[in-house]
């Protein structure tokens, strides 16, 4: 479903693993959440957008608390954000001034 939503392409999104020049910062939004869908920004403002594979080893020590159901109410607000973001991008393209 995310994917669908923001088109960026990417397949590992649980991976916190990100790397981007430092000018790229100026693309985000200044809202909480905004690094769910970095990869999505960055395409929103015309950023090329790579995924290399890392390797994702396994916990050794401790129990993880990560769970995507806790996790799911607060990511499906922020992709409606995320929509709502894009469409008021896409729609404040500035005029071509040769228009008359």
């Amino acid at each position: 479903m995310r994917n669908w939503v923001t088109r960026d392409g990417i397949r590992d999104t649980g991976c916190s693993l990100k790397a981007f020049r430092r000018d790229c910062l100026a693309d985000l939004p200044p809202i909480n959440g905004a690094h769910r869908f970095m990869p999505a920004y960055f395409k929103l403002k015309g950023r090329r957008v790579e995924e290399i594979a890392v390797d994702h080893r396994p916990r050794r020590f401790g129990r993880s608390k990560y769970t995507n159901l806790k996790r799911l109410p607060r990511t499906l607000f922020d992709l409606v954000g995320f929509l709502w973001y894009r469409r008021r991008a896409l729609h404040n393209v500035a005029p071509d001034e040769t228009a008359p």
